[in-house]
């Protein structure tokens, strides 16, 4: 049932196929929940206990896919997509206006309801394909669900590269992805998939056959492609838009069979092949005599019903014919209805099996960071990674090859399952085993065996309980992964860790060993873990540790991290502990003290005479004129020529960064054409302004930053045009920059020490050192300070990068932290903050801005937040803005308009550049000729102005005490 644009044959029936894989690789989108769940509670401002309990509501759609199941025998295939592609449109559409800040957050109730119908939409979109491609292809019933399910597997992979590779992983941009694109492929697959009837001859079926290998092929090809992009790293644009072009070209290349087949049923039908309908007759006309009379004495059998006619003598001559009806059950293999379905032992035995195999194997993928964490592995993304990859090969391969032995020895598909079930009990072992390697393989195993369960049970289900009422059926059988996870991951998961917990803590107060150096490195997640409240100061003594924690509510993890300088286990003994609820309040009154001690200094200005008189009363007008605190902003070549940017940019700012003009595809886009025009330019309108300027930056680890004919060079060549540009650029601007930024972000990349080894940075940085002994070497990293979530940059990666790096002979001068913030979690800030300075090196916030997501307002009060913490702490030696404005905006964080009116971010920046600077001061002299005012640390000018009456010292003498004098002083 479907539109009527295309007629039966096997070309339709491959392109209503064709187009059910496209819906199959774009309906993965429930799993996509983590690429835009930050976002959410960004904006609505949750908990993660709330954030966790709209991904329930969520899943809790996929439970209402009885509606589904019970639709899809009463309405059209057509439909069944229609109404999944709508309901998705508005779940994520909804939640992308959200997101995109279109509209306000919705009330919490709400967005549980839009998240539910985003999840129940795959549920139509599943349902209408596999039981129409089942039903159309029912003797290819393994290959189908494999080839279905297995697309399954991958659209998260696509969804997800196809967005990075375009919008740079942009979350707005991704959710309208998931709003638009699955609408717009069931509407194209709801003109051409339909229930057409299946292949009748050996030779159609054999075609089929390799039809499906010749699609099972394309599909390793797009997980193989998928993979490929993924561990290769970043990427520039140019080749990101090649991934995605190729991408789409893959996906659409299974149309080649329909096209192949039209192809070919045009030339037959051209060429007269097919003869006339009388000639193709393989059946007599009318019956034999014989074959009427045993027709007549065979019962006819419809469906469930037996159906016997007999004729009954009545008289002499008289017959007469009686029917008599009786209802049977249905045997395994015929048609069920869900309740005759329910009363079999056979669908228990199915439905249990198979929650079992999802609910386990669920367990163990929403488990997997803790397991991955337990077992001494900091990065457990690559274990997720296997048993995703590995479990579309076992959906995949499983379908096909449960296929062909199926035919060929009749081994029912019920023995797949059970032969997987066991080896996946083998991979939870292999894991529990926790030997060398073993999660690694466990991952693997398990990943295979959760994909055959899902492409074994579907084809299996159909055989069972035939086709006719087949949607309902899997849809209660789809039960179990919502089930699954509740039983085995909600209730006893989290049972058997809470029993361990109580049974491992003892209700003491001391631990000793390994165990407690996993206690340890929890306490050091907890802010981030929490996040940013501020409603419990958590203090830990021990004898040689003294921890602070800041947090907001109940700590639902009573254990903490912690790593000692040398990896060692520790001996902990709890001296105490205590804790101290505060207010917002407190904490921003808190702030402020350390800011009056840090940034500001008293000064008492003493008067006298030329002869060492105390003059009381004199005038002093104070006016501090320049700031010793650098706070400044990033300006690009748009600030050439334009009097009122400069202007703008030089009454408020005392410190600059180029943008981009000082980077190497900026300097020097082809090899050899080095060009500093610009930068010599900026650094003109730098030095007449006795603004100070870092240099940013010598190289950029990140391979898509890298101009594109270095990428292309390797060895000898590379290591020459390196020291080229370190030689060419240090030397042009010796001591003209008081930082560089030598190998920037390489905490996330590593381009150079790939194509150069590992010692490539300590050269890069000995000879940079060499080149301009004066300046200050920096490390310039992001996400240290945002956020915990990045595991390539934890405070601990930094610190350990900055370690190797000393123990090559290179010892780091500054420590350079970006700021690109979303929500700024001021207690993480201010813990990676303590902890960074416990190093004795300057610190700067380099880069730092609000994301665009937010709105204007937003971004004021989250800057505002961001740049009060970094000022108010010591080891802060200078903020810089990434704010350089351009005709289309800024990177993330405008202060102006284009006619530099201030937006409200200016407003902040102006406010608090005003605070932080000494107000015009003016008073008198007390008795001691002493005048004492309380200022920011800072260049001063004083102006003494003091007039007296002249006096008669003696008969012919006079004294003048007047005074006018102007001085600098610094503080």
């Amino acid at each position: 049932m479907g539109f009527t644009l295309t007629p039966p044959t096997p070309a339709a029936k491959w392109l209503g196929f064709v187009t059910a894989v496209w819906v199959q690789a774009i309906s993965g989108n429930n799993y996509t929940f983590s690429n835009y769940s930050d976002a959410l509670k960004t904006l609505m401002n949750l908990t993660q206990v709330e954030l966790n309990n709209l991904s329930v509501a969520k899943d809790v759609g996929k439970a209402f896919g009885l509606l589904p199941g019970l639709a899809s025998d009463r309405i059209s295939t057509s439909l069944l997509l229609l109404i999944g592609g709508i309901e998705g449109f508005i779940g994520y559409g909804v939640q992308w206006l959200v997101v995109a800040e279109i509209i306000s957050p919705l009330p919490y109730w709400a967005m549980c309801i839009f998240l539910c119908l985003g999840g129940n939409s795959t549920t139509w979109m599943n349902t209408a394909v596999l039981v129409t491609c089942i039903r159309n292809f029912s003797k290819n019933r393994g290959p189908v669900s494999g080839i279905l399910k297995g697309y399954v597997g991958l659209s998260t992979a696509i969804f997800t590269d196809l967005c990075v590779a375009l919008f740079s992983d942009d979350a707005s941009t991704f959710l309208f992805m998931l709003a638009v694109i699955p609408l717009a492929v069931c509407i194209i697959a709801a003109l051409f998939l339909r229930e057409i009837p299946p292949s009748s001859t050996a030779v159609e079926e054999k075609e089929e056959v390799r039809y499906f290998g010749i699609t099972n092929a394309l599909a390793v090809v797009v997980a193989v492609y998928l993979l490929v992009y993924d561990v290769s790293g970043t990427h520039s644009s140019s080749v990101s838009l090649a991934f995605a072009i190729i991408l789409l070209i893959l996906l659409a290349s299974p149309l080649l069979i329909p096209i192949y087949l039209s192809i070919k049923n045009c030339v037959r039908s051209g060429s007269g092949s097919v003869s006339d309908v009388e000639g193709q007759v393989t059946e007599p006309l009318l019956l034999g005599e014989e074959t009427v009379e045993e027709a007549e004495k065979k019962p006819e059998v419809l469906g469930e019903d037996s159906i016997i006619v007999q004729k009954m003598e009545t008289g002499a001559e008289e017959e007469e014919e009686v029917v008599v009806v009786e209802k049977r059950r249905p045997v395994i293999g015929e048609d069920h209805t869900i309740f005759e379905a329910l009363r079999t032992i056979d669908f228990w035995i199915l439905f249990v099996s198979f929650l079992c195999g999802v609910g386990t194997g669920l367990t163990v993928m929403n488990n997997m960071g803790q397991i991955g964490l337990a077992l001494g592995y900091t990065d457990v993304s690559i274990f997720v990674s296997l048993m995703s990859i590995f479990g579309f090969f076992g959906r995949i391969i499983s379908g096909t090859v449960s296929e062909y032995f199926i035919k060929i020895a009749g081994t029912p598909r019920p023995l797949w399952n059970a032969a997987s079930q066991i080896l996946m009990a083998v991979g939870y072992i292999i894991m529990a085993v926790a030997l060398p390697g073993s999660l690694y393989i466990g991952s693997i195993v398990v990943g295979i065996c959760y994909g055959i369960r899902l492409a074994i049970t579907v084809p299996t289900a159909s055989e069972l309980f035939g086709l006719k009422y087949y949607g309902l059926i899997y849809n209660v059988l789809i039960l179990n992964l919502p089930l699954g996870s509740f039983l085995f991951s909600g209730l006893l998961a989290g049972y058997l860790y809470d029993a361990q917990a109580t049974t491992t803590s003892g209700g003491g107060n001391t631990c000793t060993g390994a165990h407690c150096y996993r206690l340890v490195f929890v306490l050091m997640s907890v802010a981030c873990i929490i996040g940013f409240g501020l409603d419990i100061l958590l203090v830990i003594r021990t004898k040689n540790i003294y921890a602070k924690i800041y947090a907001n509510g109940p700590l639902y993890d009573s254990s903490a991290y912690t790593k000692n300088s040398d990896d060692s286990n520790m001996n902990i003994s709890i001296a105490s502990a205590s804790l101290q609820p505060f207010t917002k309040e407190q904490w921003r009154m808190n702030r402020q003290a350390k800011i009056n001690s840090e940034r500001k200094r008293a000064v008492t200005v003493h008067v006298s005479d030329g002869h060492g008189d105390k003059l009381q009363g004199a005038e002093i007008l104070v006016e501090q004129v320049s700031k010793d605190f650098p706070f400044g902003s990033a300006i690009a070549k748009t600030i050439l020529g334009n009097i009122p940017y400069q202007n703008w940019f030089v009454e408020r700012f005392n410190a600059a960064v180029f943008e981009n003009e000082l980077k190497w595809y900026a300097t020097e886009p082809k090899p050899g054409q080095i060009n500093y025009t610009i930068s010599d330019q900026m650094l003109e309108f730098i030095r007449t302004n006795q603004i100070i300027a870092r240099g940013h930056n010598i190289f950029w680890e990140n391979p898509k930053y890298t101009p594109e004919w270095v990428l292309n060079l390797t060895g000898s060549e590379l290591q020459s045009a390196v020291s080229l540009r370190i030689q060419s650029l240090m030397s042009k601007y010796k001591e003209e920059f008081v930082h560089w930024d030598v190998s920037n972000e390489m905490l996330h990349f590593g381009f150079y020490e790939q194509r150069l080894g590992p010692n490539a940075t300590l050269q890069f940085f000995e000879t940079a050192h060499e080149a301009d002994p004066l300046a200050t070497l920096f490390m310039n990293e992001f996400n240290v300070v945002e956020t915990c979530s990045d595991e390539s940059s934890t405070v601990d990666v930094y610190v350990e990068r900055m370690r190797e790096l000393k123990e090559g002979g290179v010892v780091m001068d500054g420590i350079g932290l970006q700021g690109h913030f979303s929500v700024p979690n001021l207690a993480l800030m201010r813990g990676v903050l303590d902890k960074l300075a416990t190093l004795g090196l300057p610190i700067w916030l380099t880069e730092v801005d609000i994301s665009s997501k937010f709105g204007h307002e937003t971004q004021a009060t989250y800057l505002e937040e961001v740049l009060r913490e970094g000022f108010s702490h010591s080891s802060v030696n200078g903020i810089m803005l990434w704010s350089a404005l351009h005709p289309y905006g800024c990177y993330q964080m405008c202060l102006t308009d284009n006619d530099f009116n201030n937006l409200p971010t200016g407003n902040v920046v102006d406010k608090l550049l005003k605070e932080w600077q000494t107000e015009l001061e003016q008073g008198q002299t007390d008795e001691q000729g002493a005048y004492s005012f309380y200022g920011f640390l800072g260049e001063y000018q004083v102006t003494v102005t003091y007039v007296a009456e002249r006096r008669i010292l003696a008969p012919f003498c006079e004294r003048d005490n007047s005074l006018d004098r102007t001085a600098s002083i610094g503080l």
